[in-house]
């Protein structure tokens, strides 16, 4: 199940909260730092390692379960036994070249 932080005051009508919600289930889900492509665990601390586009990196020390807006799920991949490399979504995949399952 994917993971959404809406903040949204109480006193707010309730079509503007209604709209909002139908906008909040639209957008991407939560990427939390442990799991991003950017975290690279130190030692006793973790560190977000964000390219700037410039070849350097902006870094900040993290903790496991925060996340930000540039999250990016880092993917696994996994290989089939007729060679097929796999994106990992889910525990059991099925490859789109022989049809196989395959145990993530």
């Amino acid at each position: 199940m994917s993971e959404y932080i809406v903040r949204m005051p109480p006193s707010m009508p309730y079509e503007i909260r209604a709209e909002l919600n139908a906008w909040y289930v639209e957008s991407e889900p939560i990427v939390r730092c442990k799991d991003c492509k950017h975290y690279e665990k130190h030692g006793s601390f973790a560190m977000c390692m964000l390219p700037d586009g410039d070849g350097d990196y902006a870094c900040w020390i993290v903790a496991p379960d925060g996340f930000c807006a540039w999250g990016e799920r880092d993917v696994e991949w996994v290989t089939c036994k007729c060679g097929e490399d796999i994106e990992r979504h889910d525990r059991i995949q099925t490859c789109p070249s022989c049809g196989r399952r395959v145990m993530a």
